[in-house]
């Protein structure tokens, strides 16, 4: 199976507009490492959507957003 879908990479408008939060926002997440690591590729960003998607699955369980997967708090 083909996972290359799921481990694309999102720009950083892409990944606001998944996230259906304004770019300031995200900006802000990534600043104080809330969200998903980030990848600088050129003068961009770059977000893979299985990071994203990860972040999603903590914030609907409620986990601490800051802390990866498999990290104690």
């Amino acid at each position: 199976m083909n996972n290359a879908g799921e481990d694309r990479l999102l720009t950083f408008q892409e990944t606001a507009d998944y996230l259906r939060i304004s770019r300031p926002t995200l900006s802000r997440l990534v600043q104080e490492d809330k969200v998903i690591l980030a990848v600088r590729v050129g003068y961009g960003w770059r977000f893979r959507k299985s990071d994203v998607e990860a972040y999603l699955r903590r914030q609907e369980s409620g986990a601490t957003p800051h802390l990866k997967e498999g990290e104690e708090p």
